[in-house]
């Protein structure tokens, strides 16, 4: 989350759930507080945070408790032990073994005596003693009190020497933003129940690639290579449904295809372990919030995972209250995302009736579909999303990345009809051209994304667009170029036929006004781009030879 982002989200924001909070740091928080604020908003939470004053810790760990406020201590190496603060110069000479381990021991009995939550940030520190050795052991030392806290271990990137020095503000401020989510992730782990239902995406999330594109066998969820993490993810929620907890699915493909990998008979996860998998092309935040409807529970019980960042913002800002995982984008994030969804779903006990509580509810859902829904808005959330799109012409060199995307998307394709390059090659003989658009943002390099094909008298006779980035208005800004800078005739025109795969493309023609005549598709081509004027300006589009 951004500094802007977090100041629009808090403002004006009011809700009836209060979370009073001390955050507990002997360093000025800056902006950490906004951001936690920000987190807890997002959540459905007013929180209300205190602070101390700067370098005051030590005197407030000697203060009486308040009993209806949350503590949350962020701990330094300093805070344990005064000597190894940079602030305070490095000590010329070296304290003994004997003393530094009973101010390590003091300190530690003052913070066991806290009802807190703890966190605590490895900083590097100043060399103590003069062997390098003993500074280390000091260091694992510091770690290990840390962790008899149970605290959350945060990492040294998020310490600034620099800012500590010259602002007392210990923070980096690029990480402010990560600290409060998982402060908050964290925290809130604590105060609520545990939650019941896990709503979780399938493309890239259950299984490495897109089943609608790849086919049944080119997705991965083996333990082997590209498929280990989805083989782990999918272990870890076939445990999680044998503690009760409520799985289901809900992607934007076609139903015989979401449900297709769960009936291979060697699957980890089968059709029967969810007690439903929700597949169409409407709003994910509106199936989840019809399925906790039927399961008779509140959207604070569910956890949502996605690996797009533009679903998270959706479901995010249309359900605040349900907590919403990415999955990692590398193999490392696995480690974090398997200890987050832990806590979440985190219980003591483990009866027989959690054992068979998928099976109760699979009949109570038993015949529920999608439900029609409208869009949400997250114009804000693309604005910030810093993409940049290439649009190059693939007409004399280069089409073989082309092709290959006319020949294997499915969902976002005008007609479904497959090239040879042959017949691309002909239709560039005779005129026509070969385009293609490359998406990058924050997130990182989506690769080239969309294939246009046109003949010479400008009929689109193929467009598609991979899937994974649907959602971020691509199509729109990409059409919107070519209506403004490349045709010239009063009409788009395009090729369209009707597949069992291609409902994206249905409902993009629609929302756009185009006019649908056997096999054309046809809108006027200025209002066409006067209405996409909106979704181009979220892009920096950048054309090229």
């Amino acid at each position: 989350m951004k500094f802007l982002q977090a100041h629009s989200l808090l403002k004006g924001f009011t809700s009836d759930k209060k979370q009073k909070l001390t955050l507990v740091m002997s360093g000025q928080p800056e902006n950490l507080c906004l951001f936690i604020c920000a987190e807890y908003a997002q959540r459905g939470v007013d929180c209300q945070i205190g602070t101390i004053p700067f370098n005051t810790l030590h005197q407030y760990l000697l203060t009486p408790q308040e009993t209806e406020v949350d503590e949350c201590f962020l701990l330094f190496p300093w805070d344990f032990l005064p000597s190894l603060d940079w602030r305070s110069g490095i000590n010329e000479a070296s304290p003994s073994f004997e003393g530094t381990a009973q101010q390590l021991e003091k300190m530690n009995a003052l913070f066991q005596q806290r009802n807190a939550h703890f966190f605590y940030i490895q900083a590097p520190i100043p060399p103590l003693y003069a062997n390098a050795t003993d500074n280390r052991r000091l260091e694992k030392n510091l770690l290990a009190l840390a962790m008899q806290l149970d605290a959350s271990i945060l990492p040294a990137d998020a310490f600034s020497l620099n800012s500590y020095l010259n602002f007392g503000v210990p923070l980096a401020s690029n990480q402010c933003g990560d600290l409060a989510e998982i402060i908050c992730r964290d925290l809130q782990g604590l105060v609520c129940q545990p939650r019941k239902v896990l709503v979780t995406d399938l493309d890239n999330v259950m299984w490495g690639g897109v089943i609608g594109e790849d086919g049944i066998d080119g997705i991965k969820d083996k333990p082997e290579g590209e498929g280990y993490p989805h083989f782990i993810y999918q272990t870890l929620l076939r445990k999680l449904k044998h503690q009760g907890v409520l799985l289901a699915a809900v992607s934007k493909n076609d139903p015989d295809l979401a449900l297709a990998p769960f009936q291979r008979t060697n699957s980890v996860l089968r059709e029967e372990d969810f007690v439903t998998v929700l597949a169409s092309y409407e709003s994910k935040a509106a199936q989840i919030s019809a399925l906790v409807a039927q399961l008779n529970v509140g959207l604070d019980a569910c956890v949502f995972v996605d690996d797009n960042p533009v679903e998270i913002a959706a479901v995010a800002q249309a359900l605040p209250t349900v907590t919403c995982v990415t999955f990692p984008a590398k193999v490392d994030g696995l480690v974090e995302t398997v200890a987050q969804l832990e806590q979440l779903f985190s219980t003591a006990t483990l009866t027989d009736e959690d054992k068979q509580r998928t099976l109760l509810y699979r009949t109570r859902l038993a015949g529920m579909v999608p439900v029609a829904s409208a869009e949400v808005n997250l114009e804000s959330f693309l604005r910030e999303l810093d993409m940049v799109l290439h649009v190059f012409d693939r007409t004399t060199a280069q089409q073989e990345r082309a092709i290959q995307l006319i020949n294997k998307t499915n969902q976002f394709n005008l007609n479904g009809i497959r090239y040879t390059d042959t017949e691309v090659k002909d239709v560039l003989a005779r005129g026509g051209r070969l385009l293609t658009a490359h998406l990058k943002d924050k997130h990182g390099d989506h690769g080239e994304i969309i294939a246009c094909l046109i003949d010479r008298d400008e009929m689109l006779l193929s467009m598609v667009m991979s899937c994974r980035v649907m959602q971020r208005k691509v199509e729109q800004a990409f059409l919107g170029w070519l209506a403004a800078q490349v045709l010239r005739k009063e009409f788009i025109s395009m090729r369209y036929l009707k597949t069992e795969r291609n409902t994206p493309v249905q409902q993009f023609l629609a929302a756009e006004q185009f006019t649908l005549d056997d096999e054309l598709a046809t809108t006027p081509r200025q209002d066409f781009a006067q209405r996409q004027q909106v979704a181009m300006s979220w892009f920096t589009l950048v054309t090229q030879e």
